[in-house]
């Protein structure tokens, strides 16, 4: 199924990157998602639930900048090696 959606909703610590990297690209904030950011989100409430917390909430200030910031300059660490 290729169904999309055109703006993002929910909580902002689950957002995926490319959600908010296109509602920065486009002037009017929308643009066309699909199930992957859906999938993002799950592996959001997995960490949230192993580590009861989510992985790039900014706890200090509580700022949804620092949080969206934090999304999109996350780092991918694989012990797969």
């Amino acid at each position: 199924m290729d169904s999309q959606a055109t703006m993002p909703v929910g909580t902002p610590d689950y957002l995926a990157p490319e959600a908010l990297a296109r509602l920065q690209q486009s002037a009017d904030g929308q643009g066309c998602f699909n199930e992957d950011c859906d999938w993002w989100s799950v592996g959001i409430c997995a960490y949230e639930m192993l580590y009861g917390r989510t992985p790039f909430t900014d706890e200090r200030s509580g700022s949804m900048v620092v949080t969206y910031a934090n999304i999109m300059n996350h780092k991918v660490y694989c012990s797969c090696k």
